[in-house]
C-alpha cells in the first residue's frame, strides 16, 4: 500500500514516499533507486507507534536559505535537514498516550491487530509555519492539537480550547492548514467517524490558538479530511470530505458544493494542493487525481458582487498551443501518466441561479465576423467552456454515402483560427455579455502569425469551394426534382435530366458495394484535402499547394457545366 508522497521542494529528482506504518523511502527518480529513511528507535525509548498513514511533510527552512526541512512522526515528532539521512526528535510524546488503546498484541480474534492500522495514540498530521520554522502545529488521532513556537523545546496542548467550540472530545485531527496570509490564522479539520459520527468538523483561530471558532454549513456532507486556504485570496477556502469538495468565497461564512469543471459531486476528497501556477489538485479515494485549472475566476468570484445575475470574467490571452500528438505509451518502472489539462482557451462565467434559458457563446474575429458558436452550461455558480481554436464548419454537399467518410468529417470540423484579437459574447435570452481576448504567437512550437495566417488562407480557399459546391448541388437537386415532376418531358428536358444526373454522379458518391468507399468522386477528393488542412498544424508547402489549385480548377469546370445545363 502507498500513502503520503512528497516531492523535494528544491530537487525535482527526489521524492519521499511510504508504505503503511511509517516505512518511508527517499526515491531518486533519475537513478530509480530507493533508500529507506524511517527513524529508528534509540536505546531506552518506548516502542514506536506508527500510524497506518504516517505523515511526511516538507517545508522550506526560514533559517537556511535554499534548504528545507523534512518531518515525520509516530508519537514523537522528528525533523531532518539532510533528506532523512539523520533525524532529530523534537518533541515528547504528543498524544494522550492512553495505554488502554495500545493493546494490539492482546486484541484481535479472527484476525490479528498487528498491521499498524490498529495503532492508536499516534501523530496523524502536522504543519510548519511558512514564515517561521520554529512554529509547528501537530494533530493526533486521539484528539490532541499541539503547538510549539520555539522549534519543539516546549509544547502547548490546545485541545481543550477547540473542544470548547462544540466539536467532540478526542476527535481525530485530520488536517492543519496554516495561513500563508496571516501568521495567526490556522484552520483545523477533525473527524469522528470511528465512533459512528460522520459529521464534518472545521475550526479556525485568528490569534495563534488562543481562541477558536467552529465553522458549520448545511451544505457539507461526510466527515472532513482536508482544508486549504488560497494563498492569493484568503477568503477562498476549500474543504475536502468523505463526500465531496466544498468551496467558500467569504472566509468560511458560507459554503457551496463544488460542481466545477465536471468534478464528481460526491467524490471522496483526501487531499488538496494549490500549485504556484494557480491550479487546484484534488486527490481522491478511488477516482484518481483531478485538477481544477486556473483558479483566477474563483479568486475573482470571491471579490465579486455575487448579487449580479451573470458575471463574465476576463479571458486570459492564450499562447497558441495544442496538446501533445505523441502517445503516452505504457506504464514503466517510473510509473504512469494521465492526460494533462486542456491546451485550449477557456471562457468562465458565473450564474447567480440556474438558467432556464440556453446559454450561447459566440466568438467574433477582429473584423466582427462570427466564426464560432458554442453551447454553455446553465448550472448555478461557475461554468467553464473551452474553445478548440476551430471555426464553425462549412456546409457540405448532401446526398449519397457519407458515413465514416472524410465528407462527414468535413461537415463537423472547421478551419483553425489564426493569431489575432477576438471577442467572446455570452447570450442568455436578450442579455449579452462580452470579453475581448487574444491568441498569441508561440514561435518555440512553430505557431507564428505568418504560418497560421497562410494555413488559414489555404483552408478558406477550400472552405469557399465546399460551400459553393453545397449550393450548386442543392440547386442541381431542385432542378432535377422539377424536371422529374413533368409527366411528359420533351426530348431536350429528358436529355438535360440525364446530363444533370451524370454531373451529380461525378460529384457525389452514389455506389457502395463494400464497407469501404468504392468511389472517389469530387466531393470526396475535395473533403480529403480540406480535412488535411483543417487538422494541420502548419500550411501546405509549395509542393502541396497544387492540390488546392487542382480542386479549384475542377470546381470551375463543374460550375460551368451546371450553368450550361440550367
Amino acid at each position: 500500500d502507498g500513502f503520503w508522497v512528497q516531492p523535494s521542494p528544491i530537487n525535482s529528482n527526489i521524492v519521499y514516499a511510504e508504505s503503511q506504518g511509517g516505512e518511508i523511502n527517499r526515491i531518486n527518480l533519475k537513478t530509480g533507486l530507493s533508500y529507506g529513511i524511517k527513524p529508528q528507535r534509540n536505546p531506552g525509548e518506548e516502542l514506536h507507534r506508527w500510524n497506518w498513514n504516517t505523515p511526511i511533510v516538507t517545508a522550506m527552512s526560514t533559517k537556511r536559505p535554499g534548504s528545507y526541512n523534512l518531518y515525520t512522526a509516530n508519537q514523537f515528532l522528528y525533523k531532518s535537514t539532510d533528506e532523512g539521512a539523520n533525524w532529530t526528535k523534537i518533541s515528547p510524546d504528543l498524544t494522550t498516550n492512553d495505554k488502554a488503546k495500545q493493546k494490539t498484541e492482546k486484541s484481535g480474534g479472527v484476525t490479528g491487530d498487528n498491521t499498524s492500522a490498529e495503532n492508536h495514540c499516534t501523530i496523524f498530521t502536522l504543519a510548519q509555519d511558512p514564515r517561521n520554522e520554529d512554529i509547528i502545529w501537530v494533530g493526533t488521532d486521539d484528539g490532541n492539537l499541539q503547538y510549539t513556537n520555539n522549534g519543539g523545546k516546549t509544547w502547548a496542548n490546545l485541545s481543550e480550547r477547540i473542544w470548547a467550540t462544540g466539536v467532540p472530545k478526542n476527535a481525530w485531527i485530520s488536517c492543519i492548514e496554516v495561513s500563508a496570509a496571516n501568521a495567526n490564522q490556522v484552520f483545523v479539520t477533525l473527524e469522528n467517524h470511528m465512533y459512528g459520527d460522520h459529521k464534518p468538523y472545521l475550526v479556525s483561530t485568528s490569534d495563534a490558538g488562543k481562541t477558536w471558532k467552529r465553522m458549520q454549513s448545511a451544505e457539507w456532507t461526510g466527515f472532513a479530511h482536508v482544508v486549504r486556504q488560497d494563498p492569493q485570496n484568503p477568503e477562498l477556502l476549500f474543504l475536502g470530505t468523505e463526500m465531496g469538495l466544498f468551496i467558500s468565497l467569504d472566509g468560511g461564512a458560507n459554503w457551496m458544493r463544488s460542481k466545477y469543471q465536471n468534478l464528481p459531486w460526491y467524490t471522496l476528497v483526501r487531499d488538496l494542493k494549490i500549485s504556484t501556477s494557480g491550479d487546484l489538485a484534488i486527490g481522491t479515494h478511488g477516482r484518481g487525481i483531478y485538477v481544477l485549472d486556473n483558479l483566477s475566476s474563483l479568486r475573482a468570484l470571491a471579490k465579486s458582487d455575487l448579487n449580479k445575475e451573470v458575471i463574465f470574467y476576463p479571458v486570459k490571452a492564450f499562447v497558441y498551443d495544442v496538446s501533445p500528438q505523441t502517445p503516452s505509451g505504457y506504464g514503466n518502472l517510473e510509473g504512469w501518466t494521465a492526460g494533462n489539462k486542456a491546451y485550449l482557451p477557456a471562457f468562465e462565467y458565473y450564474l447567480k441561479e440556474r438558467s432556464s434559458q440556453a446559454v450561447k457563446i459566440m466568438i467574433y474575429d477582429s473584423k466582427g465576423n462570427k466564426i464560432k458558436d458554442l453551447n454553455g452550461g446553465t448550472a448555478k455558480g461557475l461554468n467553464k467552456v473551452y474553445w478548440g481554436l476551430d471555426q464553425n464548419p462549412c456546409k457540405v454537399a448532401t446526398g449519397g454515402f457519407t458515413a465514416g467518410s472524410p465528407v462527414l468529417f468535413a461537415s463537423v470540423i472547421g478551419p483553425r483560427a489564426p493569431i489575432g484579437t477576438y471577442k467572446a459574447v455570452i447570450s442568455i435570452g436578450d442579455k449579452k455579455f462580452e470579453q475581448s481576448f487574444q491568441l498569441l504567437e508561440n514561435p518555440a512550437k512553430g505557431f507564428t502569425t505568418a504560418k497560421l495566417d497562410l494555413l488559414f488562407k489555404q483552408t478558406m480557399r477550400l472552405f469557399t469551394v465546399q460551400e459553393e459546391l453545397y449550393y450548386l448541388v442543392d440547386s442541381l437537386n431542385k432542378r432535377m426534382t422539377a424536371l422529374k415532376k413533368i409527366e411528359t418531358r420533351t426530348a431536350n428536358e429528358e436529355r438535360i435530366l440525364q446530363q444533370l444526373d451524370s454531373l451529380r454522379k461525378e460529384i457525389i458518391e452514389t455506389n457502395r458495394k463494400t464497407v469501404f468507399f468504392d468511389e472517389f468522386k469530387y466531393r470526396r477528393r475535395l473533403s480529403d484535402v480540406y480535412i488535411a488542412l483543417c487538422t494541420s498544424l502548419e500550411p501546405f508547402s509549395p509542393s502541396k499547394t497544387g492540390a488546392i489549385e487542382v480542386l479549384e480548377q475542377e470546381f470551375a469546370l463543374i460550375k460551368r457545366e451546371f450553368e450550361r445545363l440550367r
